[in-house]
C-alpha cells in the first residue's frame, strides 16, 4: 500500500471511475453484473467526495490512512480500463462498421471480460467495505473524543456551579450583616441629627444667608453678561480648523497631521516634500511610492479618493535593488 497521496492522485482516480462508468454504459449497462459494478464505482466516487469534505479538525494520521486506502485501488482500475479499451471500436458509441470484427469483439468481451467485471466488482466491494470500516472507526474515535470533552466540560460546569453557590452564600451573609448595620444606623441617625441641629443651628443660619447673598451676586453677573453679549464680536473662523486632521505615516514611521480640508493633490505634494527632506539617499525616484488608507491597504489613494476627517494614511515604497 502506498502511504503517500496528492490532489493529482484524487483527480486521476475520479477520472478512472468516470471512464469505467462510461465504458459500462456504452457496452451493456443494463446487465446485472454491470449494474453491480456501477454501484460499487458510485460508492467509491461518493467516498472520494466525502473524504474531500472532511473537516480539518480530524486527526491527520487517521484521515491519511483512509485516503491512502481509498487511492490504493487506482492500479486495479487502470488495469481494467486498459483491457476494455481493446474493445472500444466495437462496443463504444463510436464503434466501427465492421460487422465481423464487431461480433468477434463482442464475443470476446462477453466471454473473457465477464469474469474481469465480476472480479473488479468483488474487489471494489471488499475495498469499499474496508474504507467504510475505517471511516466508522474514525467516527467512533471522534465521538469518543467528543464525549471526553463533554465530560471535562461537565466537570468544569460543576466546579463553576459550586463556586457560584459559595459566592451566593457569601452575598447572603454580607446582606444580613449590612441589614444589621443599617438598622443600627437608622436608630442612630435621628439622635445624631438632633445633636447636630443643637450644636450647629446658628452657623447653618449664617451659611444660608451667605448662600443667599452669593446667589444674588451671581444673578447680577449674569444680567451684566446678557447685556454685553450682543456687542461682542464673533470669532474669525477663517484661520481655524474645526475638523479632525488627517494623520499620515511616512516611510520612516514618522506621523504628521495634514488638515482634512486639503485635497488629494495638495496632500501628495506635502508628503513628497517631507519625504525628500527626510531621505538621505541620492538619486531617489520620488514617484516610486504610494499612499494607502491604513485600514484598507488594498486600494491606493488617488485624486478621486474621498478622505474623511480623522483618517490615517500610510506611505509605502516598493522594494528596490539599491539598499537604503
Amino acid at each position: 500500500m502506498s502511504f503517500g497521496y496528492s490532489v493529482g492522485d484524487v483527480i486521476a482516480l475520479g477520472k478512472l471511475i468516470a471512464d469505467i462508468s462510461s465504458c459500462l454504459q456504452s457496452s451493456g449497462g443494463s446487465k446485472s453484473e454491470y449494474q453491480e459494478l456501477q454501484r460499487e464505482l458510485d460508492i467509491l466516487h461518493r467516498t472520494l467526495y466525502q473524504l474531500d469534505q472532511l473537516p480539518p479538525s480530524l486527526p491527520t494520521p487517521s484521515v491519511h490512512i483512509v485516503k491512502c486506502l481509498t487511492l490504493n485501488c487506482r492500479s486495479t482500475l487502470e488495469q481494467f480500463i486498459t483491457k476494455t479499451r481493446k474493445y472500444e471500436r466495437s462496443l463504444g458509441v463510436q464503434s466501427q462498421p465492421s460487422m465481423l470484427r464487431g461480433a468477434t469483439d463482442k464475443i470476446r468481451w462477453g466471454v473473457q471480460e465477464k469474469d474481469e467485471v465480476r472480479k473488479l466488482q468483488a474487489h471494489l466491494n471488499t475495498h469499499n467495505s474496508m474504507i467504510h470500516t475505517h471511516l466508522l472507526l474514525l467516527n467512533a474515535s471522534q465521538m469518543n473524543a467528543g464525549f471526553m470533552r463533554l465530560e471535562k466540560s461537565s466537570d468544569r460546569i460543576q466546579e463553576v456551579t459550586e463556586d457560584t453557590q459559595q459566592s451566593v452564600n457569601q452575598v447572603f451573609r454580607s446582606i444580613e450583616s449590612q441589614r444589621s448595620f443599617l438598622y443600627g444606623l437608622a436608630v442612630s441617625v435621628p439622635k445624631i441629627l438632633s445633636a447636630f441641629a443643637k450644636d450647629f443651628g446658628a452657623p447653618l443660619e449664617k451659611a444660608v444667608q451667605m448662600l443667599t447673598g452669593l446667589c444674588y451676586s451671581v444673578e447680577q453677573i449674569h444680567a451684566i453678561l446678557v447685556r454685553i453679549r450682543p456687542s461682542a464680536t464673533s470669532a474669525d473662523t477663517r484661520w481655524t480648523f474645526f475638523q479632525e486632521p488627517i494623520v499620515v505615516e511616512d516611510a520612516f514611521g514618522i506621523k504628521f497631521p495634514v488638515p482634512s480640508e486639503y485635497d488629494s493633490d495638495l496632500l501628495q505634494t506635502i508628503v513628497a516634500e517631507r519625504y525628500l527632506k527626510s531621505c538621505s539617499v541620492r538619486n531617489i525616484d520620488t514617484e516610486r511610492y504610494e499612499l494607502f488608507l491604513s485600514w484598507d491597504t488594498t486600494n491606493a489613494v488617488t485624486p478621486s479618493t474621498s478622505i474623511l476627517p480623522g483618517s490615517q494614511i500610510t506611505m509605502a515604497i516598493p522594494s528596490m535593488q539599491n539598499d537604503f
